[in-house]
């Protein structure tokens, strides 16, 4: 039986062991992530935790379940790799009081259903189980072209601290999402304290005369290595920055029972730059269920 809890409900040693042996083999579902990214939220759980999926909420003039910033894919995750439901089953154990549900599923969960509005998300991820030499080979040309350019360059690649990432990218995107506030900034700092007192971050920089021109924060968890943000400056991006720290990161992890997931993009310049490196292309479901009234059903559409 699907139950609904309350944040307070929750028992997180339950549920973070289910997390620990769930598919897909991802972090964002952890007790303490959603504590950092989503204080308010609120679960599913079926039975005694053998499949869970959270519910980032906020209530104003009514209460939604939303997808936090800097948190790709959430949905359901459970311990059995061929579970006896469905994912609608989920979905429609939501209370009746969500009015509004705009969340991010992921690569294993799919609906199918008319009465819901699903949109297609893609991501990007490359298996690193082959020598460096073997991986490379499955590099385009424009690929090929731009690591030999930033070979040439006279930059070097340093471990950073992961608030110098996070400063480069508010600094040179921050104008592009206005929608971000500080106070998720501020959130994405406790995270990613959190995941480096845990051994689970990989913070890279690139540094010309002194400087850093571009940055990169990778999250690893049990067989994953996730690209979680990154920035360069426009030295950074006429350097070829970014080729560079990716090229380092396949080298580093190459050979091992890792797969590199980039985190999709559906801006069609960096989905190139990722699939140029040989990823596969995945998709995972981003879902809205409008219970709102009329005339708000046509506002939040």
């Amino acid at each position: 039986m699907i139950k609904f809890l309350t944040h307070n409900e929750i028992d997180k040693k339950k549920w973070d062991a289910c997390i620990d042996h769930a598919y897909p083999e991802l972090p964002y579902a952890y007790s303490w992530f959603l504590d950092e990214v989503a204080p308010q939220w609120h679960a599913l759980v079926l039975n005694d935790f053998e499949a869970v999926m959270p519910l980032p909420t906020v209530k104003k003039w009514f209460t939604m379940a939303y997808q936090p910033f800097f948190v790709q894919q959430l949905g359901v995750y459970n311990i059995n790799e061929n579970p006896n439901f469905e994912i609608i089953d989920f979905l429609t154990a939501i209370p009746s009081e969500y009015r509004y549900i705009n969340i991010c599923l992921n690569e294993n969960n799919s609906v199918y259903d008319p009465s819901i509005k699903t949109v297609k998300r893609p991501n990007y991820v490359l298996h690193l189980h082959q020598p460096f030499n073997a991986i490379a080979k499955g590099f385009n040309n424009h690929t090929k072209r731009q690591i030999k350019k930033s070979s040439l360059v006279n930059s070097s690649i340093e471990i950073c601290n992961f608030k110098d990432v996070i400063f480069l990218y508010q600094k040179e995107l921050g104008k592009e999402t206005p929608y971000i506030k500080q106070e998720d900034y501020s959130r994405l700092i406790n995270i990613c304290d959190v995941l480096e007192r845990r051994e689970m971050l990989e913070c890279w920089c690139i540094k010309k005369d002194g400087e850093i021109t571009s940055s990169a924060i990778f999250i690893k968890h049990r067989n994953r290595l996730i690209y979680y943000m990154g920035a360069s400056t426009e030295t950074g991006k006429e350097n070829r920055d970014m080729f560079k720290i990716f090229e380092f990161i396949i080298k580093k992890f190459a050979g091992n029972n890792y797969a590199l997931d980039f985190e999709g993009s559906e801006i069609s310049g960096v989905a190139r730059f990722f699939s140029g490196f040989g990823a596969l292309k995945l998709s995972y479901q981003r879902i809205i269920i409008n219970r709102l009234p009329f005339p708000l059903n046509w506002l939040k559409k």
